[in-house]
Parts: structure tokens; C-alpha cells; sequence
């Protein structure tokens, strides 16, 4: 009887389990990856935006209108400056860094240099632009600088 028994479990055990299918032929490798290339982002184009609250009675305004707009001008630098109408900032500058990210590594950028060359020639001289450029940044109370950018395609 117990072998009548071990052989009826041994059935319903082999019933249980999936018959293992023939042994199969690894399968085949993947084909072989792209090479890596090292890359720089193409089409895209980078600029700063700045934005500015001045201080109560400061003439930041006057000198960006009267000063800086019009010797970025006729310097032939960009200057774009944004008014705005509502909400807690005042001025909000947006610059294409034309050179790329590369333009923030310059303490003072060519652009900078022909500015303020041409500021000095408004004014007068070097030292009158600097005393400018001085009371403009004393006059503003809260700076905030971005760098975003734009892709072109």
C-alpha cells in the first residue's frame, strides 16, 4: 500500500511541474552600442536677466534712461532694458550673452569696455563714468541675476 501511495504522489507531484522544454542555443548578443562622442549643445542661444529694485529716491532710472541706453547705443552694445508695470520689481535687464556661457568669464567683457568707454566719452571722462557707474549701484537696493536659455530649433 505505501508503495501504491508513493507512486500515486509521485504522479500528481509530475502533474505539478511543466514538463522542462529541450535545451536551447543561447541567444543572440545585442548588437554593439554607438560609441560615446563627446558633444556641445548646438542651436541655443544663452542670455542674463537682471533684475532690480532701487532705493527710495536713487536715480537709477535717470541714469539707465539718460546714460546707459544711449551709450550702449552708440557704442552698438545691446542694452535691453524691460520696464515693468506691476508687481514688486522695477527693471528687469535681459542681455544675450552672445559669446555663450564663455561671456561670463570676463571680470570686465568687451562689450563692458566699449560701455564704458563710450560713457566716458558722454560724460567727459573715465573718472565721470566710473562716479556713475558707482551711484548706480549704490542706488539699488536688491539684485537678482538669472542665466537661461533658449534652444533655436
Amino acid at each position: 500500500m505505501d508503495r501504491r501511495i508513493a507512486a500515486l504522489a509521485g504522479a500528481l507531484f509530475a502533474s505539478c511541474i511543466p514538463a522542462v522544454a529541450p535545451a536551447q542555443s543561447a541567444p543572440a548578443p545585442a548588437p554593439a552600442a554607438m560609441p560615446l562622442k563627446a558633444e556641445t549643445v548646438a542651436d541655443v542661444r544663452y542670455f542674463m536677466i537682471e533684475t532690480m529694485t532701487s532705493k527710495p529716491g536713487a536715480r537709477t532710472w535717470t541714469i539707465i534712461s539718460k546714460n546707459f541706453i544711449p551709450a550702449a547705443k552708440a557704442a552698438g552694445v545691446p542694452y535691453p532694458v524691460i520696464y515693468t508695470e506691476t508687481g514688486t520689481l522695477r527693471t528687469i535687464a535681459v542681455t544675450p550673452l552672445t559669446g555663450g556661457l564663455a561671456d561670463l568669464e570676463w571680470s570686465m567683457s568687451p562689450d563692458d569696455v566699449k560701455l564704458m568707454t563710450e560713457l566716458g566719452r558722454q560724460l567727459g571722462n573715465a573718472d565721470k563714468a566710473e562716479a556713475l557707474m558707482k551711484e548706480f549701484n549704490d542706488g539699488i537696493d536688491s539684485r537678482s541675476r538669472e542665466i537661461v536659455h533658449e534652444h533655436t530649433k
